[in-house]
């Protein structure tokens, strides 16, 4: 990116508030078609399903069947051929850890029998990324937030899952390296083999004590032989935030919006994954307003979506 970039945000919708509160459903699919599932609806924790043709701007409600997650928010998805995989989340009184998997094709919900006893504790706000272009098949799952009701039992995890879409089953891994502080509501992007972890938060009874603007790199992944390693960032960053979105851009990483100490925000910035520099892009003409916990995809080199319809 040079300073003179312009970076072209071409879809935005913003529902009236109340519709569903605080942005905790999840937008998930291709270039043309988004589904939204989940989330929560005033006061309400809800497991509808709806999607919108970007080539129309029409909303639809499929008609689900199969087995369908329970209601919940604050969940991951992540898409895999023509399935849509969702893991984890929490509800008005559970937090999960459990695998659905949806088939576009058919609208039909299962729920993933994983094989073998090991698998991530339960959480919510965590993150889901490939584990390399070569390696599409395999997620990785980092940290999030773990807490009981009465937040006795509460973690700012840091802990690093793999997942197998094609044999169903998870395995813990140990990278070398000192590994990131525990957080949740940070991103998690793959550029080639490496995944690059940005900001997040640190909660403690429900409440947030810290935020983070630290960049963290996993890696030898293509070797199998994973590392953490902090980044040295030169020059100015992003203010710390939480529930931003970070979108691959061919070795850039883009990052928008999100929530600070400060309250909302509404900045684009880009972070160079060979220089270890930011930017921040200067919008031309309007910009959305300030928000987190949205969504963002980049569906080409010239184009950013924001099928966003829960905002804060």
């Amino acid at each position: 990116f040079k300073k003179k970039t312009v970076y072209e945000m071409i879809f935005f919708f913003q529902a009236e508030d109340g519709i569903r509160d605080f942005c905790l459903s999840r937008g998930l699919g291709d270039v043309y078609k988004r589904q939204v599932f989940g989330g929560k609806a005033k006061d309400v924790y809800v497991n509808d399903m709806f999607r919108i043709n970007l080539l129309t701007f029409n909303f639809e409600a499929p008609e689900q069947s199969g087995t369908i997650p329970e209601p919940r928010a604050h969940h991951m998805t992540y898409v895999f051929g023509n399935r849509i995989y969702l893991f984890g989340g929490f509800s008005q009184s559970c937090v999960f850890n459990d695998v659905y998997v949806f088939s576009c094709a058919t609208h039909v919900w299962r729920k993933e029998k994983v094989v073998g006893e090991r698998r991530p504790r339960k959480r919510e706000w965590t993150s889901l990324a490939s584990s390399g272009k070569d390696k599409a098949d395999i997620l990785l799952l980092f940290g999030g937030y773990s807490t009981s009701l009465d937040f006795e039992d509460e973690e700012n995890l840091a802990d690093l899952w793999a997942f197998d879409l094609t044999k169903s089953n998870w395995w813990q891994v140990e990278p070398e390296g000192v590994r990131p502080p525990g957080r949740s509501g940070h991103t998690a992007t793959t550029v080639g083999s490496k995944m690059w972890v940005f900001g997040g938060i640190e909660i403690r009874r429900g409440t947030p004590v810290r935020y983070f603007n630290d960049v963290w790199v996993l890696k030898g992944l293509a070797k199998g032989q994973p590392m953490w390693q902090p980044v040295e960032v030169k020059g100015e960053s992003p203010e710390p935030r939480v529930g931003h979105t970070c979108c691959s851009y061919g070795n850039d990483l883009v990052v928008y919006a999100g929530k600070g100490s400060s309250g909302l925000l509404d900045d684009l910035w880009v972070f160079d994954t060979k220089k270890t520099t930011w930017s921040q892009i200067q919008y031309v003409g309007g910009c959305p307003v300030a928000r987190y916990k949205h969504t963002a995809t980049a569906v080409s080199y010239t184009h950013l979506t924001l099928p966003t319809i829960y905002s804060v």
